[in-house]
């Protein structure tokens, strides 16, 4: 009689802990434990949005590294900061067409790699053609 009691008390506590382990994980896919969230946009040279996402980050993270670690993404840092020209499907060839940067609606004047991340931060990347009279 104790042994089966035992066995039933051993069964119950194995069963408690695997369901509080298995919640745990789901849980996990559910429940934000990030500093900051940011949005990335990719515009087309159609105009069509063909990436709004939505990504946490941590304080030491980067707008670069968030890219690189869920985009194919090619980009040239030979400028002094980072260009890129291709987000996935969408590509430029940086002279006809480039990537022109916006940081929450406005142009940036720096680099991705120079982007500041800061909570709710849209980080938007809008295919443009080349004009060359509007330098002038």
């Amino acid at each position: 009689m104790k042994k089966e009691l035992l066995i039933k008390i051993v069964v119950s506590i194995v069963l408690i802990v695997g369901l509080t382990i298995g919640v745990g994980f789901l849980l996990k896919e559910y429940v934000s434990f990030s500093d900051g969230t940011m949005y990335v946009q990719v515009v087309d040279k159609d105009g069509k949005m063909v990436i709004d996402d939505k990504w946490g980050f941590n304080e030491g993270d980067t707008a670069l590294g968030i890219l690189q670690e869920h985009y194919e993404i090619r980009s040239d840092d030979s400028w002094g900061m980072t260009f890129i020209y291709d987000i996935d499907d969408v590509k430029t060839d940086g002279y006809e067409y480039f990537f022109t940067l916006y940081v929450n609606d406005e142009m940036s004047m720096v680099g991705i790699d120079q982007v500041e991340l800061v909570d709710g931060v849209i980080i938007k990347f809008e295919v443009t053609k080349y004009d060359p009279g509007y330098a002038e």
